[in-house]
């Protein structure tokens, strides 16, 4: 742990000439960073400003985590905590391990931290991603607690279901990609479409691509209103297709098509009622992308 921290201030410079201020500041930073648009979050069927809901953070972890590996991590967290406090009624101290300490510190306390204080955060629990390796640790925790006991049956369950999981998520990731980043846990995938998902709105490259590989006028309009990322995707197309495409965020003109990403797809008000959807991205019965076009112009 000292090591860790040593090497943190060494790579680290803002804290070089006063770290106790330099931590102390960035800590009031961080709790009080502008809220640019977390209140935007689509979190059990509606929208919330994510650092408000205490939930939030557990919530997208249980959603989102392959449920064998949430199952040893809970499992070893729990052991853990209830391991801690027999050592410490009884004064064993010697048996702490600081290394167990430092990763339940980096991983449960810190996430426990931003819940508790209403860090503001962004989409999803990806502000939080540094605690997973954490969080993971307790599951080979688990697993060395298994291990000691030397009971041969129970370690092989153990890792017949790890790497049966491991085997799982990536064969789901191959069949799924290029959209292998909206993984739901099988527990939660009927209900994905409750939470954000492509709130980058990545899909709307493969969206821009169908519209401009099926309909062969001239030019065309696209209004990418409820895609973030619908210009900057538009750059990616090859050259003969992108220039005779052009999008607009002017909800008043008039367009070809739209095209929309994730959250707002449900919205039946999100495009005017004379379009109709004619292409669709869809992960495990999850829409995340949507074309709608203007029934006078379909061709397809």
């Amino acid at each position: 742990m000292c090591l860790s921290l040593l090497f943190f201030y060494l790579v680290t410079p803002n804290f070089w000439e006063n770290p106790v201020e330099t931590f102390y500041e960035t800590l009031q930073f961080n709790l009080h960073h502008p809220n640019h648009g977390s209140d935007g979050n689509l979190f059990k069927g509606v929208t919330v400003d994510a650092a408000k809901i205490i939930t939030y953070i557990p919530t997208w972890i249980a959603a989102t985590v392959p449920p064998v590996m949430l199952l040893f991590i809970v499992s070893g967290l729990v052991i853990f905590v209830f391991k801690m406090i027999k050592y410490v009624v009884s004064g064993q101290f010697e048996k702490i391990k600081l290394t167990d300490v430092m990763m339940f510190i980096c991983g449960f306390i810190a996430v426990l931290f931003i819940m508790v204080t209403h860090v503001t955060i962004y989409n999803s629990w990806r502000h939080c991603y540094f605690a997973y390796p954490c969080l993971v640790y307790f599951a080979v925790y688990l697993f060395q607690l298994i291990d000691d006991t030397e009971k041969r049956a129970v370690c092989t369950v153990y890792r017949v279901l790890m790497f049966g999981s491991l085997a799982y998520n990536l064969c789901w990731i191959v069949m799924n990609h290029p959209f292998e980043f909206v993984y739901f846990s099988p527990v939660v995938r009927d209900r994905a479409n409750q939470f954000s998902g492509d709130y980058w709105s990545i899909s709307s490259r493969a969206l821009l691509e169908y519209i401009a590989q099926n309909d062969n006028i001239r030019v065309l309009k696209v209004n990418h209103m409820h895609s973030q990322a619908g210009s900057i995707n538009r750059g990616l197309l090859p050259e003969e297709e992108k220039r005779y495409m052009e999008l607009t965020y002017d909800e008043t003109e008039d367009v070809d098509y739209y095209i929309v990403c994730r959250d707002e797809i449900t919205d039946v008000n999100v495009v005017p009622s004379n379009y109709s959807k004619v292409f669709s991205i869809i992960v495990d019965n999850d829409e995340i992308g949507a074309v709608f076009g203007k029934q006078s112009i379909i061709r397809y």
